[in-house]
């Protein structure tokens, strides 16, 4: 078991990282050059994930020194978690097309601008980043180590910030439309009722 919680960690911290830092590197070029230029946009973002990956790669020791040990309360905590973070992934791959789910996040999200009117999305507007955020948590009780909670800490703020940026593109490539759209559904927590439209926007 420890050596599960052990990987786990190490390749969480890894990615999740590498994950948002290229998120954060998508919104410096401008919406016209991700259109036009997707192949590009990707050999970026892979080749930015992979630096970065490897670099906490080779800080591992140091960054994974201390560690709680496995707790089978936080093992169950653990699983409820991921369950929920499961749950939402299904929801998004039965609402959008699995191959534009499995991208990360990208405000463009592959349809061209086409808003999507079913499922979670008109329920929680960034279900993506909900369940990531479930998942990350889940491996962060899992395997109890420093690092990950520290991962677990940021990561919300940071999301809160990516959401953020990728809103204001929204709002400004469909104006008024997406405004009202942002009225009715809540932004990371899943209102029990359906309402209105809803796009895959991560």
């Amino acid at each position: 078991m420890g050596t599960l919680a052990y990987y786990s960690a190490l390749v969480t911290v890894m990615a999740v990282p590498a994950a948002l830092l290229s998120l954060f590197a998508l919104n410096l070029l401008s919406p016209e050059w991700r259109r036009t230029r997707p192949a590009a946009v990707r050999i970026l973002r892979v080749g930015l994930i992979l630096l970065v990956m490897g670099a906490v790669f080779m800080a591992r020791g140091p960054l994974l020194r201390l560690h709680f040990g496995v707790k089978l309360p936080l093992v169950v905590g653990a699983i409820v978690l991921f369950g929920i973070s499961s749950y939402l992934r299904a929801m998004i791959f039965k609402a959008i097309p699995a191959t534009t789910a499995l991208e990360l996040a990208d405000p463009d999200g592959g349809r061209g601008g086409e808003l999507c009117t079913k499922g979670i999305y008109s329920r929680v507007r960034h279900p993506g980043y909900a369940a990531m955020a479930l998942a990350v948590g889940a491996v962060a009780l899992f395997a109890n180590y420093a690092a990950m909670y520290a991962v677990a800490v940021f990561y919300v703020p940071l999301i809160y910030l990516a959401a953020r940026l990728e809103e204001r593109e929204l709002r400004e490539r469909f104006p008024g439309e997406y405004g009202a759209y942002c009225e009715r559904v809540p932004r990371f927590l899943p209102r029990l009722t359906r309402s209105g439209s809803a796009r895959r926007s991560a």
